[in-house]
């Protein structure tokens, strides 16, 4: 008689290397570089057997369609996905409404508006603003480097 082979499971979070688990990359890089799935993930925390809190933030994506469409979704909903319970279910419902409550909040202009990167600086998130790099350029013959700001 042969042995019955154990089934293989995906590595879990933990064996990941360390610029792909999310909560590491999101303190190295920054919470714009994580995908939606990995930022759920961190609030989940942990996954079942065979499937990492990031395989339950897809499959959350996947049966809601979006972050938006989530909002709205009574609790008993989210306990359908396997590996969501009470606790993690409250988790992303907090985290969820910190973000609505986030959007309502009245922005504060600080200071004046004298040039459009003020603009830019009210309306738009840290994260969407265009960066500031420099640009080198060569003159004539000589090799000549002007900072420039795009």
């Amino acid at each position: 008689m042969k042995k019955k082979e154990k089934t293989k499971y995906p590595l879990p979070i933990r064996e990941w290397s360390e610029d792909d688990r999310p909560r590491e990359k999101l303190l190295k890089y920054g919470e714009q570089t994580l995908s939606n799935a990995e930022l759920l993930a961190i609030l989940i925390r942990t996954g079942t057997p065979g499937r990492s809190a990031v395989d339950i933030g897809r499959e959350l994506l996947h049966k809601f369609k979006s972050l938006r469409l989530m909002s709205g979704v009574d609790a008993s909903e989210f306990k359908e996905i396997s590996g969501l319970k009470d606790a993690k279910v409250a988790q992303i419902k907090a985290a969820i409404e910190l973000g609505r409550r986030m959007l309502s909040e009245e922005k504060a202009l600080e200071g004046s508006i004298k040039k459009s990167s003020d603009v830019a600086n009210f309306l738009m998130p840290p994260h969407e603003r265009p960066e500031k790099r420099a640009v080198c350029a060569a003159a004539s013959r000589q090799t000549e480097c002007g900072i420039r700001y795009d």
